[in-house]
């Protein structure tokens, strides 16, 4: 049975794969469509000259764009003979990102498309100087992942995602994953975001800990200094690390000089606020609601550079002047299970390994063949899945070495030794 590869075609484009990519493949299969972006109003259209068009009357149509595909068009606008004309499209539907505005004379020319970039809502239509051929859609393509199909709802979708996410994370051993938390000074213990199955390394500002049990911590009396040790255990949903010796040294804290954009890989902070960073490390940026995680790999003065966007399960997202920026000096690095996706995370990225998409449409299949009380195919979708998802972690486990196995550091002067993992009970 081989392994079922992308069905959506924004995943064969080498974007980022997000949770609407997966439900919209999904539910291509079934087939049971979910609603599409509406068809946008009238265009309002002003007709002037002169331009190089040829002088006809042209009929003008505009489309709304997402993600996965194009509205049905608008009413049409007509206009008299005319050279050169202005349009605007109006207010994007909820749903959309832009607009294509068509253009056309009635057996005279073909169909001519100008895509208009995101912000853009208007365009001066002078000369076919650069603009394509197309066709006016037919039939809405432009899916919203987020609302109900003809059989299964939204809410039933996104169940069935987590239980393929963590079918698959227990398969796997959980995913690879950075993250962290900003020590203080003197604590000991800390609550780390996220749901981590394992910690495989951990570093207090930027030295390797050993990550031992709990019996290893010496718990008396207050021992402030470099930490040396981490140990983790579960308390209920929440993940709980203590450090000894306990902390001297607090995370820095600045905030942000200008807007960061979802896929910016820098960011700027005020003056001097990175003087205390480690060069290259772990930081959150927060506005007192929401966060993100990221890796950055260097300071250029008020500057992080080489930022990685969505560490540990957090969204990559635009953020405002004045949010947080948070330095994670205590890094842990390690397998955590995935997160858990609601109504409403269509955009949020899934950071999972090659291949993934295309069995989580399988899984998505089995569970609609299900609903749909055909046992014997559920069952053989099922089994497909499961034998794919096995060959899939088996072939993209890394080569481990004694020196990835131990972790392989040794302080001497703290007389420690760094292990390999820390199973959290």
């Amino acid at each position: 049975m081989p392994v079922l590869t992308p069905i959506s075609p924004a995943l064969t484009q080498g974007a980022n794969i997000l949770v609407g990519d997966v439900i919209v493949g999904a539910r291509t299969l079934f087939p049971d469509p979910c609603s599409t972006v509406a068809a946008p109003l009238t265009p309002s259209v002003t007709a002037t000259a002169p331009g190089s068009l040829p002088s006809l009357p042209w009929t003008i149509q505009t489309t709304a764009v997402n993600r996965w595909g194009e509205s049905l068009p608008s009413p049409a606008f007509i206009t008299g003979a005319t050279q050169e004309f202005s349009v605007s499209c109006g207010v994007l539907p909820p749903g959309a990102v832009s607009f294509n505005v068509y253009f056309f004379s009635a057996g005279v020319t073909p169909v001519y498309v100008i895509p208009l970039p995101a912000g853009t809502t208007t365009v001066n239509v002078i000369s076919l100087t650069n603009v394509a051929n197309g066709t006016v859609p037919l039939v809405g393509t432009a899916y919203l992942p987020d609302t109900d199909g003809g059989m299964i709802t939204a809410f039933q979708m996104y169940k069935w995602l987590n239980q393929a996410l963590n079918i698959g994370a227990q398969r796997n051993g959980g995913f690879l994953d950075v993250g962290g938390v900003a020590a203080a000074n003197t604590q000991p213990t800390y609550t780390l975001d996220g749901h981590w199955k394992q910690i495989d390394h951990a570093f207090f500002e930027g030295w390797p800990l050993y990550l031992g049990t709990r019996d290893d911590i010496f718990r008396h009396s207050l021992v402030p200094g470099i930490t040396g040790y981490l140990v983790a255990q579960r308390v209920a949903d929440q993940i709980v690390i203590e450090l000894y010796p306990q902390p001297d040294q607090a995370g820095s804290t600045t905030a942000l000089a200008g807007p960061m954009l979802a896929t910016d890989t820098q960011l700027t902070v005020s003056s001097g606020g990175l003087g205390n960073f480690l060069p290259f490390g772990v930081l959150q940026v927060t506005n007192g609601t929401n966060y993100e995680t990221m890796l950055y790999g260097g300071i250029s003065g008020n500057v992080a550079t080489g930022l990685s966007r969505g560490m540990c399960g957090t969204i990559p997202q635009a953020w405002g002047v004045g949010a947080t920026v948070n330095e994670l000096n205590i890094r842990i690095e390690g397998r955590r299970y995935p997160e858990t996706y609601v109504v409403g995370n269509s955009l949020a990225t899934l950071r999972l390994p090659p291949g993934w998409d295309g069995l989580l449409e399988m899984f998505l299949l089995h569970k609609f063949k299900t609903a749909e009380q055909q046992w014997p195919e559920a069952k053989d979708i099922l089994a497909a899945f499961i034998q794919s998802m096995d060959q899939l972690v088996s072939s993209s486990q890394p080569v481990e070495s004694p020196t990835q196995l131990r972790g392989g550091t040794t302080d001497e002067a703290m007389g420690i030794e760094t292990v390999g993992r820390l199973i959290i009970p």
